[in-house]
């Protein structure tokens, strides 16, 4: 047999052995690292696109909902409209008091009928 390292008594071919299992035990734990570390990537980019899908569904609720808002104060300033001119106000007097309080002038003049 050959011997290594003078003093040692440890064969050339156990060393070689040795050293040939561990870089294969090194090897199969970086491989299964990094087949890991991809499969956590690719759950995460699933995660990311159905997080932009959620965020398109919340956006267009958003929407929804602000355009019922509007709605819903349309509807309010039309009756308010409505409610003074039954108590004789004029439209000028109207448009007066709904500038002072803060409307817009396009929805005062559509719930006013578009006369100014």
């Amino acid at each position: 047999m050959v011997y290594v390292f003078g003093g040692f008594d440890i064969p050339v071919f156990e060393i070689i052995f040795i050293v040939s299992v561990l870089l294969i035990i090194g090897l199969t734990i970086i491989i299964l690292g990094v087949y890991y570390i991809l499969k956590e990537v690719q759950a995460l980019r699933g995660l990311i696109r159905r997080e932009g899908v959620d965020i398109k569904e919340f956006d267009a609720d958003i929407a929804k909902l602000e355009k019922g808002a509007v709605k819903k104060k349309d509807n309010e300033l039309t009756g308010y409209v409505k409610a003074c001119r039954s108590r004789g106000y004029s439209s000028a007097q109207i448009r007066k008091t709904l500038l002072g309080a803060g409307w817009d002038e396009k929805a005062i003049s559509q719930a006013l009928g578009g006369r100014k």
